[in-house]
């Protein structure tokens, strides 16, 4: 496979409804992957180091970040390039 394209989301909405609750996209479960999450400002506000990816919307001091934009950048440690990404996502806070 030369070209590996994945489906990331570009909105959740955390908030208790069951629904959408969290931002998360498929992985292989054997790589690591490194997620790093910045707000508008460029602020980092989040980051995880795990096989599989995923914010609940909270940052690294567990505080409910506000609704608004996001960006995010994703590597994994295996060295294909071809694993790393970025991009931006919308976040809906819904309480």
């Amino acid at each position: 496979i030369d070209d590996r394209k994945t489906s990331i989301p570009n909105v959740f909405t955390p908030g208790g409804n069951d629904e959408n609750e969290v931002f998360y996209f498929n992985t292989n479960g054997i790589d690591t992957f490194t997620l790093w999450i910045y707000n508008n400002n460029g602020t980092l506000v989040y980051k995880q180091v795990a096989k599989t990816i995923s914010w609940t919307g909270v940052d690294n001091s567990g505080h409910e970040c506000q609704s608004g934009t996001y960006y995010y950048v994703v590597k994994s440690t295996n060295g294909d390039k071809r694993h790393n990404t970025a991009g931006h996502i919308q976040l809906f806070r819904q309480n």
